[in-house]
């Protein structure tokens, strides 16, 4: 199972790459920014399967603690975006609120593969 989920996120990054080189060959802010929201949003489909896995794997102590966690996480992930949300007249700033969302979520799957056994 971990191996898995370290492959998903190796494809992932993979695409994150590619749109990356994509930009500085051209690609619009716009559609750049689109792209980076669509992997931020497969970075979360993989990260709530790993919860998801984990609460059926876990002790339930564990499972309270990963759940404060996610709690926790979830709101720290949001007060970041919030400074940056703050900004968001131009294309750039939304590339950058993208790039964040990926990065934290890349992060948060790593820690949480970590737990899996």
């Amino acid at each position: 199972m971990k191996e898995e989920y370290l492959n998903r996120i190796y494809i992932i990054s993979n695409e994150e790459e590619s749109a990356l080189e994509k930009f500085n060959s051209g690609l619009s802010s716009k559609e750049y920014g689109d792209i980076l929201y669509s992997l931020y949003q497969k970075y979360d489909l993989v990260l709530n399967e790993i919860y998801n896995d984990l609460e059926i794997y876990l002790p339930s102590e564990k499972i309270k603690i990963l759940k404060d966690e996610k709690i926790k996480w979830i709101s720290e992930k949001e007060e970041k975006l919030n400074i940056e949300h703050s900004d968001l007249e131009d294309n750039l700033s939304y590339i950058e609120v993208n790039e964040m969302l990926c990065s934290l979520t890349k992060e948060r799957c790593y820690e949480l593969i970590e737990c899996i056994e």
